[in-house]
């Protein structure tokens, strides 16, 4: 009797951990089924700045249209991390995403640096098609998987331009020597190549440093311009337009793929289309923050086009040094895309 009372007991007690067993991978299963997913997105950019805008009205629109299982913590403004931080963040799982400006990616892959040479986009035609209609995106951003990210899209942030405080930048000759605010390798090579000295400063920080003499100048949106006070400090503004800002949507792909199928393809779906919808009003605001920058007393200044032309050649040369390191499948499709619009 004794015999069968343990049989029968060692036969119940593997009954109940199957069972055990059995709730726990279920359970883990439904994880975000009935639960709320809170998703953390840090930013290092000030919640003036419209791609902060945009931020805001994707979250609002996931939380909205997920009837509230999705919910956002916002930090702007760098309260959690300047943005090489938040990438490595991301990577850590500390975070859940950061819309990070593209040069912060190139310390863990070389190929978004394609997004980063001089002159590449002159209209944002071009850069529309080569995001939507090209492989480039996923050429370009695929490899920071093996880092842990994902790229879900990428937002037109602005066309870069130059701000300095004594004179305004006009000729490759008024580059000479200056010290130039600089967010990124590929822009700080073509600061130095136009006869520049880079300083690499976060662009929060860059108003400060301008203000105490750190750095004579920068290269930003119109609208960091605007809302970042430039215009008390910095007397001339050149529209160089000789680079296309992009903020990349990064997320942590294990936190991604691990979320249930109907939330990431919402998530995806709305970050994607707000991405592309927001574009009518990146090109509306860059214009109302010139305008304003010129109420404020600011001179606005444009190369002329055969200056302009000096500038693109500095330009081809920053693109020939970083060629092999972004490959050579990338640059010739980008090149194919450029020739489509008859550059």
């Amino acid at each position: 009797m004794k015999k069968r009372g343990k049989a029968l007991l060692t036969m119940l007690l593997a009954v109940l951990l199957g069972l055990t067993s059995m709730w726990f991978v279920s359970g883990c299963d439904a994880v975000g089924d009935d639960d709320t997913i809170t998703v953390r997105m840090s930013y290092a950019y000030i919640d003036e700045l419209h791609p902060a805008r945009l931020n805001r009205k994707i979250a609002e629109r996931i939380e909205e249209e997920s009837d509230g299982k999705v919910q956002f913590e916002i930090y702007p403004a760098a309260q959690l991390y300047e943005p090489d931080a938040a990438v490595e963040a991301v990577q850590r799982g500390d975070i859940e995403i950061t819309p990070v400006v593209n040069a912060y990616l190139l310390a863990l892959s070389d190929e978004p640096a394609v997004f980063e040479l001089p002159f590449a986009f002159p209209e944002r035609e071009v850069l529309y098609h080569v995001l939507d209609e090209t492989d480039v995106p996923d050429k370009a951003f695929g490899p920071l998987e093996d880092y842990g990210i994902r790229v879900i899209a990428s937002m037109d942030y602005s066309y870069i331009d130059i701000t300095n405080a004594d004179y305004p930048i006009t000729t490759l000759e008024d580059m000479e020597g200056i010290r130039m605010r600089a967010y990124g390798p590929v822009l700080g090579d073509f600061i130095e190549a136009a006869g520049g000295s880079p300083e690499f400063i976060a662009g929060i920080e860059a108003p400060t440093a301008l203000q105490q003499g750190v750095i004579d100048g920068a290269m930003t949106g119109p609208d960091s311009f605007l809302h970042q006070g430039y215009w008390e400090f910095q007397d001339y503004m050149t529209r160089s337009r000789h680079l296309h800002c992009l903020i990349n949507y990064t997320v942590n792909i294990d936190w991604w793929e691990g979320l249930p199928d109907d939330i990431r393809d919402l998530m995806e779906e709305i970050i994607v289309e707000e991405t592309r919808e927001w574009r009518e009003e990146v090109i509306k605001d860059e214009q109302r923050c010139i305008d304003e920058l010129e109420e404020k007393g600011m001179e606005i200044h444009h190369l002329e086009e055969e200056e302009r032309e000096r500038w693109i050649e500095v330009g081809e040369d920053v693109w020939d040094e970083h060629r092999d390191m972004i490959g050579e499948d990338i640059m010739q499709e980008l090149e194919e895309a450029r020739e489509e619009f008859g550059y």
